[in-house]
């Protein structure tokens, strides 16, 4: 892709579609997901020239700061990770390969997190989830070596956003298929 990508995550439904609304009509930005997850809380997923989404995302600072929880912008996302944000399954396993996971606070910080680890190793990326069912946290998966899915998160948990915190992490070198296949049945 591209173009940049953002996404605010706001402390309410109802002032998270109002700062989207606010978003599209502040900059030149297209809106490609909003989505409520818990505890209550609602995400927008936005695309642009990198100099409109920062003013989409300047403009949800200016005028909704209180209820802003976090946000991201990335010049230029990893090819997998526009897929990600707006797919609602998980991808296939296609192979023998590690997997590691990696879970934080925020949707946010989990997604800036994951363009990080799939820029610094030959990993794949399977699935974000969003904080449906997990008071809010998020957590995404990926699968590769085991030596570029332990560098994919470590250079994740070196720069999660300051909106979010890291919750746990793991590797799971030869996961058995009956892990995989629930997890594409997610």
């Amino acid at each position: 892709m591209n173009k940049a990508i953002c996404m605010v995550e706001y402390a309410t439904v109802s002032r998270g579609i109002a700062a989207a609304d606010g978003m599209v009509k502040a900059a030149a930005v297209s809106l490609h997901k909003i989505r409520a997850v818990c505890p209550g809380r609602l995400i927008a997923v936005f695309s642009g020239a990198l100099a409109a989404v920062k003013a989409a995302v300047d403009f949800a600072r200016a005028d909704f700061p209180g209820e802003l929880e976090d946000c991201f912008v990335i010049g230029r996302p990893h090819g997998g990770l526009f897929e990600a944000l707006t797919a609602d399954k998980v991808t296939p396993f296609d192979g023998p390969a590690a997997l590691g996971m990696l879970e934080t606070t925020t949707v946010a910080s989990c997604v800036l997190a994951a363009d990080y680890g799939l820029k610094a190793a030959g990993v794949r990326l399977l699935h974000i989830h969003y904080g449906a069912g997990m008071c809010g946290r998020c957590y995404f998966l990926i699968s590769g070596s085991v030596a570029d899915v332990e560098e994919a998160l470590a250079s994740a948990k070196a720069n999660l956003s300051p909106g979010g915190a890291l919750v746990d992490w793991t590797v799971i070198p030869s996961p058995d298929e009956a892990v995989w296949r629930a997890l594409t049945r997610e």
